[in-house]
C-alpha cells in the first residue's frame, strides 16, 4: 500500500511541475506589437481638394422635395 501511495505523490508532484512550466511558457509568449505606434510608417493627412461641380447642401435638398 505504501508503495501505491508513494506512486500517486510523485505522479501528482510531476503533474503540478508539467502544469506550472505550461503555465509559464504560455505567459513568456511573445505578442504582436500593436499597429498603431508611431513608428510603424507615416499616414498623412490627404490634401483637401474641391473638383469642379456643382454643390448643394444636403438640408436644402430635403426642403427642396418635402422633407423635414
Amino acid at each position: 500500500m505504501k508503495k501505491v501511495r508513494t506512486n500517486f505523490r510523485q505522479a501528482a508532484q510531476l503533474a503540478v511541475i508539467c502544469a506550472a512550466l505550461a503555465a509559464a511558457a504560455f505567459s513568456q509568449a511573445s505578442q504582436n506589437p500593436s499597429p498603431m505606434v508611431e513608428h510603424a510608417r507615416a499616414h498623412p493627412r490627404l490634401k483637401q481638394e474641391s473638383p469642379a461641380g456643382r454643390r448643394e447642401k444636403l438640408a436644402e435638398l430635403r426642403a427642396a422635395h418635402g422633407g423635414g
